[in-house]
């Protein structure tokens, strides 16, 4: 009986390091702007505040309808990666820390999801 409490006392002292840390968060707001097939403004400016490390984010406001975001600020203190589409696939574009990112040139042509890099 003694074994089996040893084994469950040390499988449990094990168990921390095998979990995922917690979430973190970047500190600040990303905001992007949503716009329609036609080129008006889709609503203004959707804000993400302090946002979650880590996960894929899709942007609201961009979806299926053909609504695309064409610009974001990154007002936050950790590095932003936006994705040309949906669940942080296609092409990417690192958004430093303070800086504002539109489409265009050689990047993405539009912005529908992003993830924060975590610290």
């Amino acid at each position: 009986m003694p074994r089996y409490r040893l084994s469950i006392a040390v499988a449990l002292g094990l168990l921390p390091l095998v979990l995922p840390p917690p979430a973190e968060a970047a500190r600040g707001s990303f905001v992007y702007w949503p716009v329609a097939p036609g080129g008006e403004a889709n609503g203004p400016g959707h804000r993400l505040n302090d946002p979650a490390t880590g996960p894929c984010q899709d942007l609201v406001g961009a979806d299926e309808t053909g609504a695309h975001v064409v610009k974001v600020e990154n007002d936050t203190d950790t590095p932003a990666v936006v994705y040309e589409n949906r669940g942080c696939t296609g092409h990417r574009l690192v958004v430093g820390v303070k800086e504002t990112r539109s489409t265009g040139g050689h990047g993405p042509h539009s912005f529908d999801s992003v993830k924060f890099k975590g610290q």
